[in-house]
């Protein structure tokens, strides 16, 4: 009850004195987050003119429909379209996994540095990280 407390304590205390120091700056006297840099009257760039010529648009339009037109919807398994995310997914289960049950009978233990939770979080996040570099290798590799 005393962490949970303890946490409540420590998330007000950072949330108030910002909700205080925004309430009170009055909005005649708040800035804007950004300083506008050009004038509303400068020249317009090459990148406007382009958008604004119809021609353009219309090649752009056009390449876009012949690109569209030449893909193939991916028939392959969610496995095979995302190696990285499978191989993260994977190796954060089996670590926390091991690391949950190889720690989850040690109450005789002298001294205990952190609770199963916490061992299974931290190991289980350094096996998505190694799982994912794995499934990145496979993916690099697959054969087509």
């Amino acid at each position: 009850m005393i962490r949970r407390v303890a946490a409540l304590t420590c998330c007000v205390a950072l949330v108030a004195p910002c909700a205080a120091l925004a309430a009170d700056d009055p909005l005649a006297t708040q800035r804007p987050l950004t300083a506008p840099t050009a004038s509303p009257a400068s020249p317009a760039g090459p990148i406007l003119r382009a958008s604004l010529n119809a021609g353009t648009r219309l090649a752009a339009e056009a390449a876009a429909n012949r690109h569209a037109a030449q893909r193939d919807p991916d028939d392959r398994s969610w496995v095979e379209r995302h190696p990285v995310w499978t191989g993260a997914m994977v190796g954060f289960g089996v670590g926390f996994g091991l690391t949950y049950l190889a720690t989850h009978d040690d109450r005789d233990e002298f001294i205990k540095v952190m609770s199963t939770g916490a061992a299974g979080m931290f190991w289980g996040g350094v096996s998505a990280g190694v799982g994912a570099l794995a499934g990145w290798g496979i993916g690099r590799n697959h054969d087509e």
